[in-house]
């Protein structure tokens, strides 16, 4: 398949880019330096209540968009989290 043929199938069935949060401070207290991933979820369905019962949830992303300047970093190998990227 091409990329464009799997771009498609994934439109068609629903499957969507996401970004997704490493708390980089394992919850210990608020990390202020996050990292963000990116994959691709479609949108599951949530059981739950007193009665049965079956919602549609859309996929999450986790990424909280702003107006701030931002900074790439291309082709600077891997990097890991808690190495102490500086920018």
């Amino acid at each position: 398949m091409t990329e464009r043929d799997v771009r498609e199938l994934r439109r068609k069935v629903g499957i969507r880019p996401v970004y997704k949060l490493v708390d980089t401070c394992a919850a210990e207290f608020e990390a202020f330096t996050p990292y963000l991933y990116s994959t691709y979820e479609r949108p599951f369905q949530r059981v739950g209540g007193q009665k049965p019962m079956v919602k549609a949830v859309a996929a999450e992303c986790e990424s909280n968009p702003t107006d701030r300047q931002k900074v790439v970093i291309l082709g600077s190998g891997p990097n890991r989290i808690g190495q102490g990227i500086g920018v």
